[in-house]
């Protein structure tokens, strides 16, 4: 891993600046830690609980409720569950 500016870890916009769409979406995924893990999404309306299946291609949280409902998440809290 290059380091940035002042020796310290590059920042995600750091890393992301200047790289095309592939590039940005793994650097992206390094840093996920929400896939695979079960949430609690609260945003408009009641609040679903459901599994990340991963960091859409438009940066969406995808999550699964379980009704097996697909959800594409762009914004709202979002609490890890166990």
């Amino acid at each position: 891993m290059a380091l940035g500016w002042r020796g310290a870890a590059p920042t995600t916009e750091e890393t992301l600046r200047g790289t095309g769409a592939a590039e940005g979406q793994s650097a992206w995924r390094d840093r996920d830690i929400l896939t695979g893990r079960r949430v609690q999404i609260r945003k408009e309306g009641e609040p679903y609980e459901g599994w990340v299946l991963e960091v859409g291609r438009e940066g969406r949280l995808v999550v699964e409720d379980d009704r097996e409902t697909l959800h594409q998440v762009l914004a709202g809290e979002i609490r890890l569950l166990g």
